[in-house]
């Protein structure tokens, strides 16, 4: 057996060197979408609101939920899209279970279609006062 000063007299590697790549690392693209400050006030707006899950009132923090019918495969939806769901609904809506189970794919699309619908409304409500307030 080789004793340590052996190996590392012939090793390539200098004590603290840091390791270099031969390739390059791929850039992968970013998936996140890029926010305004109207999204941003959407999303901090939408995180003070609590769970809309049915059987899950007054679940916090919550996660937002954006739609996911009509969209390209890999990509979310804008964030005028969103409303907000705890991390258990989120997760039991994406799987089919929790208070979804049951629920085919087109009774969930349709109720996340009318929850963000109000949802949307709901905001431009939230907007009008909050303009009407710095006036």
């Amino acid at each position: 057996m080789r004793s340590v000063a052996t190996l590392r007299r012939f090793s390539r590697l200098q004590a603290h060197t840091p390791l270099r790549r031969r390739t390059p690392m791929r850039q992968r693209s970013p998936k996140r979408i890029v926010t305004t400050p109207e999204d941003r006030d959407r999303l901090t707006w939408l995180h003070t609101l609590t769970c809309c899950a049915p059987g899950h009132r007054d679940c916090r923090p919550v996660e937002v939920h954006h739609n996911t019918q009509d969209r390209a495969l890999g990509k979310k939806r804008g964030h005028d899209q969103g409303m907000p769901l705890c991390p258990q609904a989120h997760r039991d809506f994406h799987a089919g279970a929790g208070p979804f189970r049951g629920w085919t794919r087109q009774e969930r699309r349709e109720w996340q279609t009318e929850k963000v619908t109000v949802f949307q409304a709901l905001w431009a409500v939230h907007i009008g006062t909050a303009g009407a307030r710095c006036d």
